[in-house]
């Protein structure tokens, strides 16, 4: 049986406003749904026995009233050792992580800066569409 060990970070605008989740997988059972589905970027960990799959199957285009959106972001630690800084809505610090292989860092509100402690691989996801560094972020000082 896999367990998940979560680490939450939260802004210190509101207390109640998620900002950062870090996971690492080591032992749990079925799906685990990391991130609340009202969120941009939808993020599960799955744990597949031998021979599961799943239903082929293609995500339909819909309509979504939505007329905000922001970028968020996971990265998943391949190789390496990746040290994380976590920034809340008011771009104080509030959290530093390392990550080793399989762990993964969702940023859903605030900032981050990632620093490489050796040679390192990540996956990088976002949600999009990405409109270029002018429009779509701002750099923290």
């Amino acid at each position: 049986m896999l367990e998940l060990d979560m680490l939450e970070f939260y802004a210190s605008s509101n207390p109640k406003r998620l900002t950062h989740k870090i996971f690492t997988a080591s032992d749990f059972e079925g799906r685990k749904n990391i991130v609340s589905p009202e969120e941009f970027l939808q993020v599960s960990a799955i744990a597949l026995s031998e021979n599961e799959e799943f239903k082929a199957h293609v995500h339909d285009w819909k309509e979504c009233s939505i007329s905000e959106t922001v970028a968020q972001e996971a990265w998943v630690v391949i190789a390496g050792e990746i040290e994380a800084y976590l920034y809340d809505d008011l771009e104080a610090l509030v959290g530093v992580a390392t990550l080793k292989p399989g762990d993964c860092c969702i940023t859903l509100h605030g900032g981050h800066k990632y620093k490489a402690n050796s040679e390192a691989v990540v996956y990088e996801f976002k949600s999009g569409p990405y409109l270029g560094d002018l429009l779509d972020k701002h750099y923290i000082l």
